[in-house]
Protein backbone atom coordinates (compact mmCIF):
# COMPACT_ATOMS: atom_id res chain seq x y z
CA UNK A 1 0.00 0.00 0.00
CA UNK A 2 1.33 3.83 -1.10
CA UNK A 3 1.10 6.43 0.81
CA UNK A 4 1.56 9.91 -1.09
CA UNK A 5 3.06 13.15 1.23
CA UNK A 6 2.55 16.55 -0.03
CA UNK A 7 5.86 18.91 0.87
CA UNK A 8 4.52 22.52 1.11
CA UNK A 9 7.76 25.07 0.68
CA UNK A 10 7.23 27.91 2.62
CA UNK A 11 7.95 31.43 0.81
CA UNK A 12 8.77 35.05 1.91
CA UNK A 13 6.51 37.65 0.29
CA UNK A 14 8.15 40.21 -1.55
CA UNK A 15 5.28 42.60 -0.41
CA UNK A 16 5.86 41.67 3.31
CA UNK A 17 9.91 42.56 2.86
CA UNK A 18 9.43 46.01 1.36
CA UNK A 19 6.85 46.65 3.91
CA UNK A 20 9.33 45.69 6.55
CA UNK A 21 12.44 47.47 4.75
CA UNK A 22 10.29 50.64 4.99
CA UNK A 23 9.27 50.48 8.25
CA UNK A 24 12.76 50.24 9.10
CA UNK A 25 13.97 53.34 6.79
CA UNK A 26 11.00 55.69 8.51
CA UNK A 27 12.22 54.83 12.28
CA UNK A 28 15.62 55.44 11.46
CA UNK A 29 14.39 59.09 9.41
CA UNK A 30 12.63 59.95 12.99
CA UNK A 31 15.55 58.64 15.10
CA UNK A 32 17.91 61.09 13.15
CA UNK A 33 15.67 63.84 13.29
CA UNK A 34 15.84 63.57 17.39
CA UNK A 35 19.82 63.36 17.24
CA UNK A 36 19.82 66.57 14.53
CA UNK A 37 19.85 69.31 17.79
CA UNK A 38 23.78 70.84 17.41
CA UNK A 39 25.21 67.15 15.99
CA UNK A 40 24.87 67.46 12.77
CA UNK A 41 26.86 69.00 9.93
CA UNK A 42 24.65 72.24 8.71
CA UNK A 43 22.02 72.10 11.22
CA UNK A 44 21.59 74.82 14.52
CA UNK A 45 19.76 75.04 17.97
CA UNK A 46 17.98 78.39 18.48
CA UNK A 47 17.88 79.91 21.74
CA UNK A 48 13.81 78.94 21.72
CA UNK A 49 14.49 74.69 21.23
CA UNK A 50 13.94 75.29 17.51
CA UNK A 51 16.61 73.53 14.81
CA UNK A 52 16.94 74.92 11.54
CA UNK A 53 19.85 75.58 9.13
CA UNK A 54 22.63 77.61 9.34
CA UNK A 55 21.31 79.39 5.91
CA UNK A 56 18.31 80.76 7.89
CA UNK A 57 18.90 84.15 9.84
CA UNK A 58 16.86 85.79 12.10
CA UNK A 59 17.29 89.04 13.43
CA UNK A 60 17.86 89.41 17.15
CA UNK A 61 15.95 92.04 19.31
CA UNK A 62 18.95 94.18 19.45
CA UNK A 63 19.41 94.24 15.30
CA UNK A 64 15.83 94.82 15.28
CA UNK A 65 15.96 98.40 16.78
CA UNK A 66 18.81 99.33 14.81
CA UNK A 67 16.93 98.58 12.10
CA UNK A 68 13.62 100.08 12.85
CA UNK A 69 10.56 99.69 10.81
CA UNK A 70 11.34 99.39 7.15
CA UNK A 71 7.98 98.47 5.97
CA UNK A 72 6.19 100.21 3.23
CA UNK A 73 4.82 103.50 3.85
CA UNK A 74 1.97 105.49 1.99
CA UNK A 75 3.03 108.70 0.44
CA UNK A 76 0.35 111.11 1.37
CA UNK A 77 2.20 114.40 -0.26
CA UNK A 78 2.82 113.79 -4.32
CA UNK A 79 5.05 116.65 -4.07
CA UNK A 80 7.57 115.52 -1.69
CA UNK A 81 8.90 112.75 -4.12
CA UNK A 82 8.81 114.45 -7.27
CA UNK A 83 12.24 115.18 -9.00
CA UNK A 84 12.60 118.49 -9.75
CA UNK A 85 13.35 119.03 -13.70
CA UNK A 86 16.54 121.31 -14.38
CA UNK A 87 15.60 124.59 -15.90
CA UNK A 88 15.94 124.12 -19.48
CA UNK A 89 15.63 120.66 -19.92
CA UNK A 90 12.46 118.99 -21.60
CA UNK A 91 9.24 118.47 -19.57
CA UNK A 92 9.30 114.84 -20.67
CA UNK A 93 12.51 114.35 -19.04
CA UNK A 94 11.58 114.79 -15.20
CA UNK A 95 14.05 112.66 -14.65
CA UNK A 96 16.88 114.39 -15.79
CA UNK A 97 18.86 111.34 -17.18
CA UNK A 98 19.84 112.58 -20.35
CA UNK A 99 19.24 114.98 -22.80
CA UNK A 100 21.21 117.01 -25.58
CA UNK A 101 20.21 120.36 -27.63
CA UNK A 102 21.50 121.26 -30.42
CA UNK A 103 23.26 124.70 -30.53
CA UNK A 104 25.61 124.50 -33.80
CA UNK A 105 23.13 126.97 -36.05
CA UNK A 106 23.08 129.45 -33.55
CA UNK A 107 26.95 129.37 -32.46
CA UNK A 108 27.43 129.79 -36.55
CA UNK A 109 25.71 132.00 -37.02
CA UNK A 110 26.78 134.36 -33.84
CA UNK A 111 30.48 134.00 -35.27
CA UNK A 112 29.35 135.73 -38.74
CA UNK A 113 29.61 138.77 -36.49
CA UNK A 114 31.06 138.18 -33.45
CA UNK A 115 33.96 139.95 -34.60
CA UNK A 116 32.67 142.90 -36.91
CA UNK A 117 34.37 146.23 -35.81
CA UNK A 118 36.94 144.82 -33.97
CA UNK A 119 39.72 146.64 -33.88
CA UNK A 120 43.26 147.97 -31.67
CA UNK A 121 46.39 149.79 -32.49
CA UNK A 122 49.73 148.88 -32.90
CA UNK A 123 51.81 149.25 -29.64
CA UNK A 124 54.96 151.23 -29.98
CA UNK A 125 57.29 148.64 -29.63
CA UNK A 126 55.74 147.64 -33.32
CA UNK A 127 58.48 149.94 -35.08
CA UNK A 128 55.15 151.29 -37.59
CA UNK A 129 51.90 153.18 -36.66
CA UNK A 130 48.56 152.03 -37.63
CA UNK A 131 45.77 150.11 -36.96
CA UNK A 132 44.77 146.21 -36.68
CA UNK A 133 41.16 145.25 -38.07
CA UNK A 134 38.99 142.55 -38.49
CA UNK A 135 37.68 140.99 -41.71
CA UNK A 136 35.43 138.37 -42.29
CA UNK A 137 35.05 134.81 -40.98
CA UNK A 138 36.00 132.08 -42.94
CA UNK A 139 35.88 128.26 -42.95
CA UNK A 140 33.59 127.68 -40.08
CA UNK A 141 33.66 124.15 -39.03
CA UNK A 142 32.45 122.62 -35.84
CA UNK A 143 29.27 121.86 -33.63
CA UNK A 144 27.82 123.26 -30.27
CA UNK A 145 25.43 121.53 -27.78
CA UNK A 146 23.83 121.63 -24.50
CA UNK A 147 23.74 118.53 -22.59
CA UNK A 148 21.33 117.92 -19.68
CA UNK A 149 23.25 115.10 -17.85
CA UNK A 150 21.86 113.57 -14.21
CA UNK A 151 20.27 117.18 -13.82
CA UNK A 152 23.35 119.35 -14.62
CA UNK A 153 23.92 121.31 -18.14
CA UNK A 154 27.16 120.96 -19.93
CA UNK A 155 27.31 123.99 -22.25
CA UNK A 156 29.98 122.18 -25.36
CA UNK A 157 31.31 123.54 -28.06
CA UNK A 158 34.04 123.35 -30.32
CA UNK A 159 35.18 125.39 -33.56
CA UNK A 160 37.88 126.15 -36.19
CA UNK A 161 37.59 128.86 -38.51
CA UNK A 162 39.63 131.78 -40.59
CA UNK A 163 39.58 135.40 -39.26
CA UNK A 164 40.94 137.62 -42.15
CA UNK A 165 42.86 141.02 -40.71
CA UNK A 166 44.13 143.71 -41.94
CA UNK A 167 46.83 146.47 -40.95
CA UNK A 168 46.16 150.28 -41.92
CA UNK A 169 49.31 152.21 -41.70
CA UNK A 170 49.16 156.15 -41.14
CA UNK A 171 49.94 156.53 -44.83
CA UNK A 172 46.89 154.66 -45.99
CA UNK A 173 48.80 151.34 -46.79
CA UNK A 174 47.49 148.56 -46.04
CA UNK A 175 48.80 144.71 -45.40
CA UNK A 176 46.61 141.96 -45.19
CA UNK A 177 46.98 138.52 -42.76
CA UNK A 178 44.55 136.16 -41.80
CA UNK A 179 44.65 134.31 -37.91
CA UNK A 180 43.56 130.77 -37.95
CA UNK A 181 41.76 129.80 -34.72
CA UNK A 182 42.03 125.57 -34.44
CA UNK A 183 40.93 125.40 -31.16
CA UNK A 184 37.56 127.14 -30.07
CA UNK A 185 36.12 124.86 -27.72
CA UNK A 186 34.64 124.08 -24.14
CA UNK A 187 37.60 122.61 -22.94
CA UNK A 188 40.32 125.08 -23.45
CA UNK A 189 39.28 127.59 -20.36
CA UNK A 190 39.82 130.82 -22.38
CA UNK A 191 43.32 129.69 -24.01
CA UNK A 192 42.43 129.65 -27.83
CA UNK A 193 45.02 128.73 -29.97
CA UNK A 194 45.57 130.31 -33.08
CA UNK A 195 47.79 130.66 -35.96
CA UNK A 196 49.01 133.58 -38.02
CA UNK A 197 49.53 133.89 -41.15
CA UNK A 198 51.32 136.81 -43.20
CA UNK A 199 52.47 136.57 -46.71
CA UNK A 200 54.91 139.76 -45.96
CA UNK A 201 56.26 139.17 -42.48
CA UNK A 202 59.73 138.43 -43.66
CA UNK A 203 59.92 141.49 -46.85
CA UNK A 204 58.16 144.46 -44.91
CA UNK A 205 57.98 146.29 -41.70
CA UNK A 206 54.65 146.21 -42.10
CA UNK A 207 53.78 142.49 -42.55
CA UNK A 208 56.72 142.10 -39.66
CA UNK A 209 54.21 144.29 -37.08
CA UNK A 210 51.18 142.44 -38.50
CA UNK A 211 52.83 139.07 -37.42
CA UNK A 212 52.94 139.63 -34.14
CA UNK A 213 50.16 141.44 -33.73
CA UNK A 214 48.37 138.30 -34.71
CA UNK A 215 50.54 135.75 -32.84
CA UNK A 216 51.13 137.13 -29.74
CA UNK A 217 48.42 136.27 -27.66
CA UNK A 218 49.13 139.30 -25.03
CA UNK A 219 48.60 142.03 -28.02
CA UNK A 220 45.75 144.53 -27.88
CA UNK A 221 44.41 143.04 -30.99
CA UNK A 222 44.55 139.69 -29.74
CA UNK A 223 42.87 140.72 -26.32
CA UNK A 224 40.10 142.58 -27.99
CA UNK A 225 39.52 139.47 -29.98
CA UNK A 226 39.49 137.38 -26.84
CA UNK A 227 37.02 139.51 -25.22
CA UNK A 228 34.38 138.77 -28.10
CA UNK A 229 34.98 134.91 -27.59
CA UNK A 230 34.33 135.21 -24.14
CA UNK A 231 31.46 137.01 -24.58
CA UNK A 232 30.09 134.49 -26.58
CA UNK A 233 30.89 131.93 -24.07
CA UNK A 234 28.78 134.01 -21.57
CA UNK A 235 25.76 134.40 -23.47
CA UNK A 236 26.10 130.72 -24.57
CA UNK A 237 25.38 129.86 -21.12
CA UNK A 238 22.34 131.83 -20.84
CA UNK A 239 19.96 129.03 -22.46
Amino acid sequence: KLTRTEVVKETTSPTATKTTTSSSSVEKVEADDEDIGGTVRGYKKLADGRVTTFFNNELTEEARQLIGDIAPKKVEDANAVQIKSVEGGSAWNVGNTFEEKDMTAWAKSKFETLFTGVSAALPASAGVSGVVNAGTLSDVTGDASIAVVRGAKRYIFDFAFTLKCALQLENGDTTEGELKFLDVSSDSDGDYDAEAVVASRYQTAAGKALHAALSSPSSPFRAALKAQLDHFVKEYHTF
